[in-house]
């Protein structure tokens, strides 16, 4: 990367920018947790997580920062509680995997949680055995690609959903494999969003669900074996 250029000998040289500052967390350490690399991690530098499980009380993001998972890097909610919530904008979590989310039907614990945030991006991570999957309440402008959700509930009344969006507007869903859900995926006054390339497969409900969104576009999605197809 180049930056700010100086002027040497009539030329103009570009000097080069500093890289994003990264902090590994590992089982070895020295940082063992995500909540301690997070904590040393600046504002728009980047959390690397090496393999290992990682069980620990919910992960709060607070800062716009790049979360990073190696692979075999899994977070473990011990069925217990919600894997991680993100309240800063700009954050990427990418790679990671998500185990055994707590069920909670006053709290809807999700593996991965962003309320009232700008340009999240959510891709490339697993989810397995989540109450919800992916929940987004209040967003603008953030990215949910690439990731696979599986669930394992055995009725509508003990499920979430796997993608949930709640009060959102130019969200895009795309290349997702969701199942096992109550709804695949599911939106909640939303607006200029779309839902693209995903497969939603054997949800309790819907494999896709609207309520009250306007604006939004879906094309090229496969839904299989659910309850319903779509719902509009």
């Amino acid at each position: 990367m180049w930056g700010l250029g100086v002027l040497f000998g009539g030329a103009l040289l570009q000097a080069p920018t500093a890289a994003p500052s990264t902090t590994v967390v590992s089982p070895a350490g020295p940082w063992r947790t995500i909540a301690a690399g997070l904590a040393a991690t600046p504002a728009h530098g980047r959390l690397l997580v090496r393999a290992g499980v990682y069980r620990e009380a919910t992960i709060e993001v607070r800062r716009p920062v790049e979360i990073t998972g190696e692979p075999g890097a899994v977070i473990d909610g011990e069925d217990a509680r919600q894997l991680m919530r993100i309240t800063a904008d700009s954050v990427t979590v990418r790679g990671l995997e998500f185990r055994r989310v707590g069920a909670s039907f006053t709290e809807d614990h999700a593996a991965i949680r962003a309320e009232q945030v700008r340009g999240c991006r959510i891709e490339d991570n697993t989810i397995e055995d989540g109450f919800f999957g992916i929940y987004l309440a209040r967003v603008t402008g953030c990215r949910v690609v690439g990731n696979r959700l599986h669930a394992r509930r055995a009725s509508e009344s003990v499920s979430g959903n796997g993608i949930h969006l709640w009060s959102a507007d130019s969200v895009l869903i795309a290349g997702n494999r969701v199942g096992g859900y109550r709804d695949g995926i599911y939106f909640e006054f939303v607006h200029h969003s779309e839902v693209r390339n995903n497969r939603s497969e054997r949800n309790l409900r819907y494999g896709l669900h609207f309520m009250y969104s306007d604006d939004c576009r879906y094309q090229e999605n496969i839904f299989r074996g659910n309850g319903s197809g779509v719902a509009v």
